[in-house]
Formats: structure tokens, C-alpha cells, sequence
């Protein structure tokens, strides 16, 4: 998995995550999205990259919530195996 976690600032305090993954994988991060209970978050768009099965992700949230959502991200996609 590549993942770019960005936090930019608006007017109105709202940040951006953007997340790359395979299309398989899509589903996971929704999911992972939900589970976080972080709220308000959505996904803005899901876009082809050229030349391949990947998608980037923008999600829209409140930066304090970028690292709980990501966290959650990462967990979905790279489980810890020992746990």
C-alpha cells in the first residue's frame, strides 16, 4: 500500500486525506472509514490512476480526525499480524 496523509487547511478548518490504493481495496478503506466512528468524514472522489489498477482516494474530514482516520486506514490495509 501507498498512502500520502495530508492534512490542508481551509477556510472552514476542513482538511484532506489522500490515500492510494489498489481498486481491491476500496471497499476496505470505506469501511475502515466507518468504523472509525469519526464524524463528519466522507469520500470526495475515488479516481483511476493511468496504467493500472490503482485508485486515489480523497476523503474529506477535520484535520483532528486525520490521524484517528488514518490510523484506521493503516489498520484495514496493513493488519498487524502478531495481533
Amino acid at each position: 500500500m501507498h498512502s500520502i496523509l495530508h492534512v490542508t487547511p481551509s477556510r472552514e478548518r476542513h482538511g484532506s486525506l489522500s490515500v492510494t490504493v489498489d481498486s481491491s481495496q476500496v471497499l476496505l478503506v470505506r469501511r475502515a472509514i466507518v468504523r472509525s466512528g469519526c464524524k463528519p468524514v466522507g469520500i470526495v472522489k475515488a479516481v483511476p490512476l493511468a496504467g493500472g489498477t490503482r485508485v486515489r482516494m480523497l476523503i474529506a474530514l477535520a484535520p483532528e480526525l486525520a490521524g484517528p482516520v488514518g490510523e484506521a486506514i493503516q489498520q484495514a490495509l496493513c493488519p498487524d499480524p502478531a495481533g
